[in-house]
């Protein structure tokens, strides 16, 4: 994964990407894994955003979208931690039918997995 580093009010950055959320922060670990000059800035600092109380939230990462954090450099980090999702049960409000896919009908592959988001930020840090 590219370094970014802070920088002050100059840069001689090529592209700056505002706001070091999960998006922001894979975005500016692509283009920084491409060779670009890349100043990622938020108007939070680090300590308050990788508090683990800042976002209770958890991510689900898609089969596809795993390519995605992979080349961005931060699925080593997370796959300790991701839990497979394995099963998908699709309801409508109070009916009793309900659709249901299980892994092994894709090859055995999970559909998926979830992650915390602090996590997922402290990994992009």
């Amino acid at each position: 994964m590219a370094a970014i580093a802070e920088t002050g009010p100059e840069t001689n950055a090529e592209i700056i990407v505002a706001g070091s959320g999960i998006a922001g922060g894979a975005l500016a670990c692509l283009l920084g894994g491409a060779g670009l000059r890349v100043a990622l800035i938020d108007r939070q600092p680090d300590a308050v955003r990788l508090d683990a109380a800042f976002d209770g939230r958890t991510t689900a990462i898609s089969y596809a979208s795993r390519h995605l954090v992979e080349a961005a450099g931060f699925w080593q980090a997370l796959a300790p931690f991701a839990s497979p999702i394995e099963q998908i049960r699709i309801a409508d409000g109070g009916s009793s039918r309900f659709l249901h896919f299980a892994h092994k009908a894709v090859e055995g592959r999970p559909f998926g997995w979830i992650v915390e988001n602090r996590l997922i930020r402290a990994a992009l840090a």
